[in-house]
């Protein structure tokens, strides 16, 4: 279950410091960071498999 959380930590840093960072490499900064229901539903999907995938 810690590894699990630090995964997920770990993660979530990554994405955070990867949207923050677009602004140094000429993307334009981020500026809307509403979620539409798709890409929560896709997130929760990946998530689950990699849970099911990590408990074997």
């Amino acid at each position: 279950m810690k590894n699990i959380k630090s995964f997920f930590a770990i993660l979530a840093i990554v994405a955070v410091s990867a949207s923050v960072s677009s602004c140094n490499r000429g993307y334009g900064c981020p500026n809307n960071f509403s979620i539409s229901e798709q890409a929560v539903q896709a997130a929760q999907t990946v998530v689950s498999a990699a849970a099911v995938g990590m408990l074997k």
